[in-house]
C-alpha cells in the first residue's frame, strides 16, 4: 500500500499521461546482473514495448473490456514482441 501512495504521489505533479507512464516504468526498472547486460538499443525497444502494452491494457479497460480478456490481449502482443526482442538480442550476439 505504501508503494501505491508513492507513485500517485509522483504522478499528480506531472503533466502528460506519457510521462507518467515513463516515470512509472523507470520507477520499477530491474537491475540486470553481472553478463546479462543488453544494448541500448534493446533496452530502449523494450521500453517502449512495456509502455505500449500498459497503454493497451488500461485502454482495453476503460472501453469495458473484461480484465481476463484485456490481460490475454495484452499477453499475446507481449509474447511478439519477447519473440522479436529475443531475435534483435541473438542478432547482436552473432556479430560480436
Amino acid at each position: 500500500m505504501d508503494v501505491l501512495i508513492t507513485v500517485q504521489a509522483r504522478t499528480t505533479s506531472l503533466n502528460g499521461q506519457k510521462r507518467v507512464c515513463q516515470n512509472l516504468c523507470d520507477l520499477y526498472m530491474k537491475t540486470m546482473r553481472t553478463g546479462h547486460e543488453v544494448s541500448p538499443e534493446v533496452d530502449a525497444e523494450a521500453r517502449k514495448c512495456n509502455m505500449r502494452h500498459y497503454k493497451r491494457f488500461r485502454h482495453l479497460i476503460s472501453k469495458g473490456k473484461k480484465i481476463n480478456v484485456a490481460k490475454v490481449a495484452v499477453a499475446s502482443e507481449m509474447v511478439r514482441d519477447m519473440w522479436a526482442i529475443g531475435l534483435k538480442v541473438y542478432n547482436e550476439n552473432l556479430l560480436t
